[in-house]
């Protein structure tokens, strides 16, 4: 989980370069291919799974029964549906999960309405309570 955190700091300290060197330091990237093209990588690379795997890894290792029960319960659940989940499952603050998945803080919050719903629950705000409770928990 730390290492996750740590990537995620450090893909929004990223995140926040790019986006002054695209538009807040007059730069014309235009008349700049190759640091255009550079920038287009780093941002690529801000999309990696690499870290993903990594922890996904670890979370089913230590909380498989979790992943297998939720899924068991509601089987129409996507893998990210499933990530995000892991990620309220281990107490994680909302912007905590938009540095992690790399979304923002409105789309977090409709996420977590859309999971909510997708599962039943009638107020999202119940949404940690259910995962931690015994009928997810077995």
């Amino acid at each position: 989980m730390s290492k996750a955190m740590q990537a995620a700091n450090r893909n929004d300290s990223l995140r926040e370069l790019l986006h002054t060197l695209e538009t807040d330091s007059g730069l014309d990237l235009d008349k700049q291919p190759e640091l255009k093209r550079t920038l287009a990588a780093l941002r690529h690379q801000l999309d990696s799974t690499v870290e993903w795997k990594d922890f996904t890894t670890y979370f089913e290792q230590t909380n498989g029964q979790f992943l297998q029960r939720l899924k068991h319960l509601h089987p129409t659940l996507t893998a990210n549906e499933l990530r995000y989940l892991s990620l309220v499952y281990i107490n994680l603050s909302s912007k905590e999960i938009t540095l992690l998945l790399n979304i923002t803080p409105e789309y977090c919050k409709k996420k977590k309405q859309q999971v909510a719903r997708k599962m039943g629950l009638t107020d999202p705000r119940t949404l940690y309570a259910y995962l931690t409770g015994s009928e997810v928990m077995g």
